[in-house]
């Protein structure tokens, strides 16, 4: 196991799908292939302080400070981008899971 996940970690690190999948495959014959979708997920930039899907030191929104709409939008600005970042973060992962791993649905729940 510990070898496995070693090699996962390396194959993460370079962006090896092919041996990402066998390290998978490997994994889920015995019932653990969810360590390897958790060390996968916690490696997503969006997880990550100062990730490029993170805040990266954008500035925080706490409540708009006036009540017209150009206002608003304007302190929603930051929130709008991350939803953004987040939904093709969530796009591109789904696809690269489908690929990875033998139980998407399973990946997906963690």
């Amino acid at each position: 196991g510990k070898r496995v996940v070693a090699r996962f970690d390396r194959a993460l690190a370079k962006g090896a799908t092919h041996t990402l999948t066998d390290c998978a495959a490997i994994m889920a014959r015995f019932d653990m292939e969810h360590r390897l979708v958790q060390r996968y997920v916690s490696s997503l930039p969006v997880f990550q302080p100062d990730g490029e899907g993170g805040s990266g030191g954008a500035p925080v929104v706490h409540a708009p400070t006036g009540p017209s709409r150009v206002q608003m939008a304007a302190a929603l600005a930051p929130f709008n981008a991350l939803c953004d970042a987040l939904q093709t973060t969530v796009e591109v992962e789904v696809a690269s899971m489908c690929v990875v791993f033998t139980n998407v649905a399973g990946a997906l729940q963690l």
